[in-house]
């Protein structure tokens, strides 16, 4: 009958995959759309990405440009067998605000398979540059930008 009608449609659907935009209400984010098992590809939009995102699958991360699509943050591919294709962005790890410490900006770990289609750039300050910011509102510094003062 009519759910098995549209429970095939579903299957189909899924199967065939889906290019997901970041952001859109479904994938507010680069790991929402990376979490979500029907995304093939994901599309960027221009502007920055401030997060670090691990994909453990095969997957297409797609900007509008290594100039308009930027991924302030780590990104890290693992898994046994992951084939992950990028295009069209950037990776970087060295603007302001972007916390954390890491060996490289993009790494494939375990086995996996990272291809660079057209027009993408990886920028990482390695440990002889600036130091790493383990908290990106200043809070190094004194700053106490992210923290709150209510109570639990």
């Amino acid at each position: 009958g009519a759910c098995g009608i549209l429970l095939a449609l579903l299957l189909v659907h899924a199967a065939a995959g889906a290019v997901c935009p970041v952001p859109s209400v479904g994938h507010p984010t680069i790991g929402a759309a990376v979490r979500d098992p029907v995304c093939t590809t994901v599309q960027l939009a221009a502007g920055t990405f401030a997060e670090s995102v691990e994909v453990a699958r095969d997957l297409v991360i797609a900007g509008a440009g290594s100039a308009a699509s930027v991924v302030a943050g780590r990104l890290l591919v693992s898994g046994a067998t992951s084939d992950v294709t990028l295009a069209g962005l950037r990776v970087d790890t060295t603007g302001t605000g972007v916390a954390g410490c890491w060996p490289r900006a993009l790494e494939a770990a375990g086995g996996t398979e990272v291809a660079a289609g057209p027009d993408v750039d990886v920028r990482h300050t390695a440990t002889g540059g600036p130091p790493c910011r383990l908290f990106a509102d200043g809070f190094e510094s004194s700053g106490t930008l992210a923290w709150s003062a209510a109570v639990p």
